[in-house]
């Protein structure tokens, strides 16, 4: 059974229907954020970055990462909007 192991509410700065989660340190993400973004997907995983796609232009939003020992079953399921998983 997998473990929710830790749970994070940000608060991010959505811009031109797109943000990303990546490495700290812009020369260690071999492709910078939007290039080789995925237009339709949701959640877009690459190296050291996450591109996340929203229905919206330009606004606030909050956005929850949980990270789990293992792929989580029905105990991660919430009333959520959109979700969509990446290593």
């Amino acid at each position: 059974m997998a473990k929710l192991l830790s749970r994070q509410e940000l608060e991010v700065e959505v811009e031109f229907n797109s943000f990303a989660l990546q490495e700290a340190d812009d020369n260690l993400v071999p492709s910078p954020f939007p290039k080789n973004s995925e237009a339709s997907a949701f959640l877009s995983v690459h190296e050291r970055r996450v591109d996340i796609k929203s229905g919206g232009h330009t606004h606030t939003a909050i956005l929850t990462a949980e990270v789990w020992s293992a792929a989580p079953g029905n105990e991660a399921k919430g009333d959520w909007e959109a979700e969509a998983e990446g290593e």
